[in-house]
């Protein structure tokens, strides 16, 4: 081997193809350094904010999912904890984007880097999001299929995973191989998981660093609220459930390092604060590690804030956030860092009656439109009451399903035999109802409380029916039809994957109780000990459990 080159097992297994593109990056840093043994570099990664992470490799610099200038979701995701610098913007070269969310693609955000930037985006079954960008003033967009290399440089791969409309991506600079999996898998279906996991293991055989998302980041089940159920400790639970699915996926990728990051956003509603503190402790997270999964690994564990910088296969702690929270609750420093805010947030404006009823024609409007994605005997079930808590008068909207279609009516009060209720604001409602990725306000932001009233709605999941008919988004299915070139592209470039998420959807034909791996109910009407069993967890320890109980009791206080 060659003095001060290291070319790992996966650098070497992932080049079998390209033997001749090894030895060229040799000889580029022979002619650009003057030798080999001086001046190689190892990655280095900064910890930016949520899922913003600042990448130097041996000759560029890239900058993934940047989101730290203003809100999302209308207001109620805020960067949390803020970035420690943002200085780098003025020295990317690349821009890498996972997937379309706003947290992820965020127009604001992106308006801070010059227009030059070249930007990496995963092909896609839709292209809107490559529109959107173009809109932003973006001269150098590339859309990457699933497992095609993309040599950026003569040293740096890019290589993007698609996950439908998620994406992993993998940056590899002949010394070492960073596996991104932000939040395409810790949350996802079983069966994709599997898959997934199988086919970068056969790419990549070594990982170096592989950095994903630690925890939830939609609303459920927390916005879900049924009698008896006990709303933090599920969350709480909720939570050490996907530390668990995490550590499932350390286990089958076997990396050198694995670096967590919590979804780094607060919400600024008052009464969702809780949520905030549901958060696993991710310095628990090793010992977790070894108690369940591998008592005897290698893999180091690296738990960043902003302004962490990752070198050689160690974390440098310089973030102050690291002191900041051994003295303060998030609570405390989500009012210090976002107080005016939060103020303004929660201030609740009347709708006047022309605006509220000029929503209720939309709502009848698009409650055709959005019935067509579920099957008659679900539709059939349908029965709950929207209200609408800034409408002083009728504030309540009750949809149901009758002579074949769903209904709408506004009243002054609830209906007394539905067997839900939906609470929001008039705007997030019309921002559903009006925008493409409309729905994301509901799905990923905390814009609804649902109040599950029986045991039927319970059983038939119409939580997440009743919201998904207030909500926009494109469908797959609709997207082949306007775009049949594209949308064949994408299977081509993922046909085990499409296949899969293709079977799925024949099989659930709109009812989503058919889904292979359904398991939402039990979050909302078990115990502690019968979500562990439904979810196939191990039983709470006694240290485990007298954690949870002491963590549970400190933020009741």
């Amino acid at each position: 081997m060659l003095a001060g080159v290291y070319l790992c097992k996966g650098c070497l297994g992932s080049n079998k193809k390209n033997i001749i593109g090894i030895l060229f990056k040799v000889l580029y840093n022979i002619l650009k350094y003057g030798s080999f043994s001086s001046k190689f570099k190892n990655m280095k990664i900064e910890y930016i904010s949520h899922a913003c992470l600042y990448v130097e490799t041996q000759d560029t610099r890239i900058v993934i999912d940047p989101w730290f200038n203003g809100p999302a979701y209308q207001q109620q995701w805020n960067v949390f904890p803020k970035p420690v610098d943002t200085g780098f913007i003025t020295d990317v070269d690349y821009i890498v984007i996972t997937h379309g969310h706003e947290d992820h693609l965020h127009a604001e955000t992106l308006k801070l880097f010059s227009r030059d930037t070249k930007i990496l985006y995963p092909y896609q079954w839709k292209d809107s999001s490559i529109a959107f960008l173009r809109d932003l003033g973006f001269h150098h967009i590339t859309e990457c299929p699933s497992f095609r290399d993309m040599q950026v440089t003569p040293l740096t791969k890019i290589t993007f995973v698609a996950n439908s409309l998620d994406a992993i991506v993998v940056v590899e600079d002949g010394t070492e191989v960073m596996v991104d999996l932000n939040d395409a898998l810790n949350a996802h279906q079983k069966s994709i998981v599997k898959w997934l996991t199988a086919d970068l293991k056969k790419h990549w055989s070594h990982i170096d660093y592989l950095i994903c998302g630690l925890g939830g980041a939609g609303y459920f089940p927390n916005t879900v609220h049924y009698e008896g159920k006990d709303d933090l400790e599920t969350g709480m639970l909720r939570e050490r459930f996907l530390a668990h699915k995490f550590c499932e996926l350390v286990l089958e990728l076997q990396p050198r390092n694995v670096v967590s990051f919590v979804p780094g956003f607060a919400l600024l509603d008052e009464k969702k604060q809780w949520i905030n503190e549901t958060r696993f402790e991710r310095e628990k997270l090793a010992a977790f590690y070894t108690e369940h999964f591998d008592e005897k690994t290698i893999t180091g564990f690296m738990h960043p804030y902003p302004g962490d910088k990752i070198e050689n296969g160690a974390m440098q702690v310089t973030s102050p956030y690291h002191a900041l929270f051994a003295t303060k609750t998030v609570t405390e420093v989500v009012r210090e860092q976002y107080g005016a805010e939060m103020e303004l947030y929660n201030e609740t404006d009347e709708v006047s009656e022309a605006r509220a009823d000029k929503v209720f024609a939309a709502l009848q409007t698009y409650l055709p439109v959005a019935a067509s994605a579920f099957s008659a005997e679900v539709l059939h079930l349908v029965n709950f009451d929207l209200l609408l808590n800034d409408m002083q008068a009728n504030p309540f909207f009750h949809v149901y399903f009758e002579n074949g279609k769903l209904q709408a009516t506004r009243n002054a009060k609830p209906h007394e035999a539905c067997n839900l209720r939906i609470e929001t604001k008039t705007k997030h409602l019309e921002f559903s109802m009006e925008n493409e990725w409309g729905g994301d306000v509901f799905m990923i932001g905390y814009a609804a409380d649902i109040f599950v009233l029986d045991e039927l709605a319970l059983k038939n999941n119409l939580d997440i029916v009743s919201l998904r008919l207030l909500c926009r988004f494109p469908y797959a299915s609709q997207e082949l039809i306007k775009n049949p070139y594209r949308g064949l592209k994408f299977i081509a470039s993922n046909p085990a994957l499409s296949a899969l998420l293709i079977n799925n959807k024949i099989l659930s034909n709109g009812n989503p109780n058919k889904l292979p791996h359904n398991e939402r109910s039990h979050w909302i009407n078990r115990s502690k000990c019968e979500i562990c069993l439904a979810c196939d967890l191990p039983l709470l320890s006694n240290a485990l459990g007298e954690s949870l109980e002491t963590e549970l009791e400190v933020r009741q206080d």
